[in-house]
């Protein structure tokens, strides 16, 4: 017969996994929330492609694919505590150690590239924009069409210009005059092209990005790490938990 202790262990064992469940779902939906972008944010596709970083594109499916994850093997989880099964719980505890190791390593990766944002947009943001923003080119590549796309899409959700200011701009080959369509604050549908223009008038945003997009990729580290390594908590007194029960079934046979 089984002893209080051992009966508390698999109490707790099933609502830690209870709680992992409901974080891997919320993992989900921070994912999904992050990928699409929400009120001011920007969908972090193209926060990737303005910072040419393929980490930080693939973060958002990493974040999804370990939220599914962890919800499977919280159900895994709840099974073996409540049936007492010595090969769920190990499987259990393994499939949880490596998503452990994982998560924490995602939470540091994401610590430290939030601290190389400013010396990338000082010089490779600079360089882009001075010289390949708005190349539209058979020999511009696509990643210079997409960090294109995502520096109008920054410049009119946070209102802003360039990394320091229209200055960026001056020595662009591919910009007529001296800001692009999309630093201005009001846009207007040209009737021959389609395409949104600056409206007749209106002047250009006076500050530059660079502090309002690193506080976003703050935003976005600070989730990603904080969600990982919170989950990665609850998981270690998991692990703790299914080793002992795992003992305690060794002692009963």
């Amino acid at each position: 017969m089984e002893g209080c202790g051992v009966k508390c262990m698999k109490f707790l064992l099933f609502i830690f996994n209870f709680i992992i469940a409901l974080c891997g779902l919320g993992l989900i939906v921070t994912g999904c929330l992050i990928h699409f972008g929400l009120a001011n944010w920007i969908p972090i596709q193209e926060v990737a492609a303005v910072l040419q970083n393929e980490f930080l594109r693939s973060a958002v499916y990493m974040i999804i694919g370990a939220g599914a994850l962890v919800f499977l093997i919280a159900i895994c989880g709840c099974l073996g505590a409540i049936l007492e099964n010595r090969c769920l719980l190990v499987l259990y505890f393994l499939f949880l150690l490596i998503i452990f190791a994982a998560q924490l390593a995602a939470g540091i990766l994401a610590a430290i590239y939030s601290n190389e944002i400013t010396s990338f947009l000082d010089k490779e943001g600079k360089d882009f924009l001075e010289m390949d923003y708005g190349n539209k080119t058979a020999a511009a590549d696509e990643a210079s069409k997409l960090a294109t796309k995502g520096w109008d899409v920054i410049q009119q959700t946070l209102e802003c210009c360039g990394v320091d200011g229209q200055g960026d701009y001056a020595n662009n080959p591919n910009v007529q005059g001296l800001y692009p369509d999309s630093c201005c604050m009001e846009q207007v549908e040209d009737p021959d092209t389609g395409m949104m223009v600056c409206a007749p008038g209106r002047d250009a945003y006076a500050d530059g990005c660079k502090d309002s997009l690193e506080n976003l990729i703050v935003q976005y580290s600070t989730i990603i790490g904080a969600s990982a390594v919170g989950v990665a908590c609850f998981e270690l007194f998991c692990m703790l938990f299914a080793i002992c029960i795992c003992r305690n079934i060794g002692d009963d046979d």
